[in-house]
């Protein structure tokens, strides 16, 4: 490995690097439902799911981004707050090979987001809790839900 400037400052015991496994987070969950599948995978005020539902719920939605032309190489913005979706819409961009793109929920950020992101695709939730989705085109203020 290249030597840094920064290396300099490690302690004698740290290496400037490690060797990880070169493997992706959606075949890390596969292998984790393999193992543990009913071991719990997130808690939201109370209610747990497990890795095989996680699995499940990710392969659904990954199913539908699919069905909506979504696939390796595009870009999905997600507009969701820390809840369970987030991680099963995060896991399933990343399955299909596209990669996700984090909105703030700020309506400014928001207008402003998709020009200079690139999405093929906008999901997120709503005032009282509906989710949605829709394609984001040129003219994305203008685009309706598709769900």
């Amino acid at each position: 490995m290249e030597e840094k400037i920064w290396h300099k400052a490690y302690p004698p015991t740290v290496p400037p690097s490690l060797d990880y496994e070169k493997i992706t987070l959606p075949d890390v969950l596969a292998r984790t439902v393999g193992k543990y599948p009913d071991n719990v995978a997130l808690i939201l005020m109370g209610k747990k799911i497990t890795y095989r539902q996680l699995d499940d719920y990710v392969n659904m939605f990954a199913s539908a981004l699919s069905g909506l032309g979504i696939s390796k190489g595009d870009k999905v913005a997600l507009i969701l707050p820390n809840i369970p979706q987030i991680v099963i819409a995060t896991y399933a961009v990343w399955r299909l090979g596209a990669s996700r793109a984090a909105v703030c929920r700020e309506s400014e950020k928001i207008r402003t987001f998709r020009p200079r992101s690139g999405a093929n695709l906008v999901a997120g939730t709503g005032l009282g809790g509906c989710t949605w989705i829709c394609r984001a085109m040129s003219a994305w203020k203008g685009s309706s839900p598709l769900v």
